[in-house]
């Protein structure tokens, strides 16, 4: 398993053309020219907690980015739509903010 290391964080690179549930730390290469998936945060995050989530195809299929139970910028969710959009995300204890 390959990682990546930014800012000091070790980031483990996940490729998805499905639903997938994100872990800490990840780097999530999603590719939706399959069709639309989701990509649900984590269910108990901790603050200071980073994801990385970038779309990579240039598909209309959108990737929803669901909070799993907690906000991101005041929503339950968010979508990427566009190739090579990309959104890090961290937990600040109370909800998930854009990087």
């Amino acid at each position: 398993m390959k990682f990546n290391i930014v800012d000091g964080i070790f980031y483990e690179p996940i490729d998805v053309t499905a639903n997938h549930t994100a872990n800490e730390n990840e780097f999530v290469s999603c590719d939706s020219s399959g069709g639309t998936f989701t990509v649900s945060l984590p269910l108990a995050p901790v603050k200071g907690e980073k994801i990385d989530i970038t779309k990579i195809d240039n598909s209309i299929n959108p990737i929803t980015i669901d909070g799993n139970g907690n906000n991101i910028l005041g929503d339950a969710s968010i979508q990427i739509t566009v190739q090579d959009e990309s959104v890090t995300l961290v937990f600040n204890g109370t909800e998930w903010k854009v990087n």
